[in-house]
């Protein structure tokens, strides 16, 4: 059963945009630890038939996956062996992320996946002493960041209620019990070996310098950071002042918005309301739904930088979410 089971994992609480692939990256570096790029396996699978063999189904997903792992060189018949030795979706998983991990010679996974709180009995089922690290971002900045990402659909009023829920759920997760370490991005990029040490100590992990040096000692660094949009800037030293940056590029309205529906737990993670006290509390409209509405007449759902991504790009996401949606009509619970 071992290579069923992740043996001390550490799963990642993140929203998009929020810093999840630089922390990835950093444990990449660690020499006990691999973090692959995200394949989504476990969110995807979560929300299928648990009653049905879907091994063709994970195969397929994991070849339709944006990233680059190891486990790509193995032979579509070496991988399918692997996954008939698994009984369950999240069992065939697991075996996948353990061959990765054998191939990369690192004991312990790092994984991201996005909204992780929302399938945490799935992945819980195949994880022996699980830990996770829940880290925020500023929500106007992940609302700059979104906006910015010509992958993602919608901006300002989809960034910001992905945080909320985001970071709602990692919480109650964290009521519940489970090991949970927070952090801000903003620590992690302006005093970073602080942060780390911090981290690791509250993971029982040896802190190792070389996570201070991802971009030359992390797999995934160098394959990866030309795949998507949203990863290009892997390959980038950190960026130690990436923050306050919606001061000047969101408006009053949408930072009305933000720091009406996100402050009570902005506030519980250090981030001050920007807004002056006698500022009208929802800038021109009268009240919290006329602002919604307000808002939400101009979000965008697709973007006009889309087009202007590489034709490859564009295929491989268009190819991984229409398999999504062919899994979720076919299989969907």
């Amino acid at each position: 059963m071992h290579h069923k089971l992740l043996v001390n994992p550490v799963f990642l609480m993140c929203s998009e945009r929020s810093g999840s692939n630089l922390i990835a990256r950093i444990f990449d570096a660690h020499p006990d630890f691999f973090a692959p790029s995200p394949a989504h396996l476990f969110r995807v699978f979560s929300t299928l038939d648990q009653n049905r063999d879907l091994s063709a189904e994970i195969l397929r997903m994991f070849d339709r996956k944006l990233g680059i792992w190891m486990l790509d060189n193995q032979p579509q018949a070496e991988r399918a062996a692997l996954l008939a030795q698994a009984r369950t979706s999240a069992e065939k998983i697991a075996t996948l992320l353990n061959a990765e991990g054998r191939l990369r010679n690192r004991p312990r996974l790092f994984l991201k996946e996005n909204s992780t709180h929302s399938f945490l009995p799935f992945i819980e089922q195949v994880s022996r002493n699980p830990t996770y690290v829940l880290m925020v971002r500023d929500p106007r900045d992940m609302a700059v960041s979104w906006v910015n990402a010509p992958t993602l659909r919608g901006g300002v009023l989809r960034s910001a209620r992905r945080w909320l829920s985001d970071v709602e759920g990692a919480l109650q997760a964290d009521k519940e019990g489970r090991r949970i370490v927070h952090l801000t991005y903003e620590s992690l990029i302006s005093q970073s070996e602080d942060t780390l040490r911090r981290v690791c100590k509250e993971l029982d992990i040896e802190f190792s310098p070389v996570m201070l040096e991802h971009v030359s000692n992390s797999e995934g660094v160098a394959q990866d950071a030309g795949r998507t949009a949203l990863w290009q800037n892997l390959s980038r030293d950190i960026m130690r002042d990436n923050f306050n940056k919606f001061q000047g590029r969101l408006d009053d309205n949408e930072i009305a918005y933000i720091e009406t529906l996100c402050g009570p737990l902005m506030a519980q993670f250090g981030y001050a309301k920007s807004r002056p006290a006698d500022a009208p509390p929802f800038g021109s409209e009268d009240n919290f739904d006329d602002l919604e509405a307000a808002l939400k007449a101009r979000e965008p759902w697709t973007k006009p930088a889309y087009q202007d991504l590489p034709q490859d790009e564009r295929a491989r996401l268009k190819a991984w979410s229409a398999l999504k949606q062919e899994l979720d009509d076919k299989y969907g619970l």
